[in-house]
């Protein structure tokens, strides 16, 4: 029998191979023993230690080795075979220590206990499972069906997906929590975002916006460039003090009016993109329909010692899969818009040459001179052949050309984006998405819209330096020998 082994850590560990924690109706912790999965593992664990002593200390290897157990048959993450049972037993115990880590890390600035988080995760008792057939799927199941030993260990997993997990998420909202830290949020914002976010939700002035968006331009070319140049991935961590050198550099070549930097500029620059941050958690925070907190994460960190606390693999692994889902997203939405202005373009180039006055020639030169030559309707009349400045407008048609784009954009970049979730998530998730995904993709295409129609309409002196533009430019240049 297992009290028989001497070995320390696996006694220690072995209880939690048959003790399922679970909660009672008034949603305190309890414990239920299965005497079936106990006898099961006692003679399963020491037939193991036999052939693998080297390796029975370790939690993981036993995981790994119960996982290929179970897998041996015909697997069901919900079915009362013993493997099955022990293994949900272990991971109701990983879900609640995932739990007890973030009460212990944000519970008491925040306002939550762990006892708060258990019943949005865990399965009432062991049979909850095996009780419920259909789309019903508690994150136990979840967890034991995508698990992967190849990939990581069973508690790694386990804390990733209950970070992940939409009730948790939900709840750490409510109490204005934003699980990502000040500088990933500051990765994958975008300037054009920045200014909007700073303009109307923070009501703060045109130039404050302004001052916002270059110091976020500042940051990434420093920064993010690094990383990229480094290759690293994972967690974010607070720029260098040679970092902060370069983008108050940055921000001096500028030149902005009014922005002044003292002596020691690093520490403001510091302040002020730790501002930065603040302000765009609680607009992600507000977004999602929880309550904004003044404080961010890592200032909570800093004044508790948590961020030296939490085990790397709780951020890593989480902001690691965040990194590389936007890296391939960028290069998506740059491609994704380049093949829909091939596509809009050579669908209109068709229809002009089906008229009976084909102005093909015209409409490529009138598009290339507009956007890549920063030349008005007026001075474009003259060229094309034309006589009235609203002659050129009908021909070149801006507004339904951007909207024929868009159209199309969404189309690609959304079955792209589907292919690229696909790897990182189940079908059960995705199914869920995808509903969602069209509005959001369609907010990110319709900003970077909006900011070609205002530059359409504004006066071509102040220069076309919109992403749209410059792709649309390059688009043209390859069709045109100006």
């Amino acid at each position: 029998m297992l009290q028989k082994v001497h070995r320390g850590s696996v006694v220690a560990i072995a209880s939690k191979y048959w003790q399922f924690v679970g909660f009672d109706a008034a949603g305190r912790r309890r414990i239920e023993v299965l005497n079936t999965a106990k006898q099961f593992f006692e003679p399963w664990v020491e037939e193991l230690e036999q052939s693998h002593a080297n390796f029975i200390d370790s939690d993981a290897f036993i995981q790994t080795q119960l996982w290929k157990t179970a897998h041996s048959k015909d697997f069901n993450p919900k079915s009362d075979n013993l493997p099955v049972l022990a293994l949900r037993c272990c991971v109701s115990h990983l879900i609640e220590q995932s739990c007890i880590q973030l009460a212990q890390h944000f519970g008491e600035s925040y306002h939550f206990r762990a006892q708060d988080l258990l019943p949005l995760v865990l399965d009432a008792n062991s049979r909850m499972a095996s009780r419920h057939s259909g789309s019903y799927e508690s994150l136990t199941t979840k967890i034991l069906c995508n698990f992967n030993p190849r990939q990581g260990n069973l508690g790694t997993w386990t804390i990733r997906l209950v970070r992940n997990d939409r009730r948790i998420n939900e709840f750490l909202l409510e109490h204005g929590v934003y699980l990502i830290s000040d500088w990933a949020i500051l990765n994958d914002s975008t300037p054009q975002q920045v200014e909007r976010i700073l303009l109307e939700v923070q009501n703060l002035t045109p130039y404050e916006a302004k001052v916002g968006s270059h110091l976020l331009r500042a940051y990434h070319l420093v920064y993010r460039g690094d990383r990229i140049k480094a290759k690293k991935r994972g967690r974010c961590y607070e720029p260098t003090t040679e970092q902060l050198q370069r983008i108050v550099k940055t921000l001096h070549s500028i030149n902005l009016p009014g922005f002044d930097l003292d002596d020691g500029a690093e520490a403001q620059i510091l302040s002020q993109l730790q501002k930065l941050a603040s302000q765009l958690r609680q607009y992600r925070i507000l977004r999602r329909g929880g309550t904004p907190n003044i404080d961010s994460i890592d200032a909570v960190d800093q004044r508790t010692g948590a961020a030296q606390q939490i085990p790397a693999e709780i951020h890593s692994d989480e902001e690691n899969e965040q990194e590389i889902f936007l890296t391939q997203y960028r290069g998506q939405l740059k491609q994704s818009l380049d093949d829909a202005i091939q596509v809009v373009l050579e669908r209109r180039y068709q229809q002009l040459q089906k008229k009976r006055k084909p102005y093909t020639d015209a409409w490529i030169k009138g598009l290339y001179l507009f956007h890549c030559c920063d030349e008005a309707m007026g001075q474009i009349a003259h060229q094309i052949g034309f006589k009235a400045q609203y002659q050129v407008s009908r021909l070149l048609q801006l507004k339904s050309m951007r909207a024929d784009i868009r159209q199309e954009m969404l189309k690609i970049l959304g079955d792209r984006v589907l292919d690229n979730l696909r790897s990182m998530m189940s079908p059960h998730q995705l199914t869920q998405l995808e509903s969602q995904l069209e509005e959001i993709l369609a907010e990110q295409v319709d900003e970077l819209l909006d900011k070609a129609a205002a530059e359409a309409s504004a006066s071509k002196s102040c220069g076309n330096q919109s992403f749209y533009a410059q792709r649309l430019c390059r688009c043209l240049s390859q069709r045109v020998n100006p």
